[in-house]
C-alpha cells in the first residue's frame, strides 16, 4: 500500500514572499499534507462596523494582487474604490 502512496514535493520550512506561498499552494493541494496539521484556537475580535462581502475568487484574487501592485492594504484599496463609485453616481 505504501509504494502506491503518491509523492509529493517536500512542504518548504518557511516562503521568502506571499508571492512564493501563493505559487506553492496554487500547485500543491493541502491534502496531501495532512500528516502536518495540526489543531489550533484562537478568537477573530472584529469591529462592531465591519461589514463582510463574499467575493468571487478571481475578483478577490485580482484585487490582492492589485493592492499588492500599489503596495496598499486590500481594505484601503477597495475603500477608495467604493467611495470614488458613490462620488459618481451621487
Amino acid at each position: 500500500m505504501a509504494e502506491n502512496k503518491k509523492r509529493r514535493d517536500a512542504l518548504p520550512e518557511r516562503f521568502a514572499t506571499v508571492e512564493e506561498f501563493e505559487q506553492f499552494w496554487d500547485t500543491h493541494s493541502l491534502a496531501d499534507y495532512e500528516d502536518v496539521w495540526r489543531e489550533v484556537q484562537f478568537d477573530v475580535t472584529l469591529p462592531a462596523h465591519t461589514l463582510a462581502v463574499p467575493l468571487e475568487p478571481e475578483l478577490a484574487r485580482e484585487i490582492q494582487k492589485r493592492a499588492r501592485k500599489e503596495r496598499v492594504p486590500v481594505n484601503e484599496l477597495v475603500n477608495r474604490w467604493l467611495k470614488q463609485q458613490l462620488q459618481r453616481v451621487a
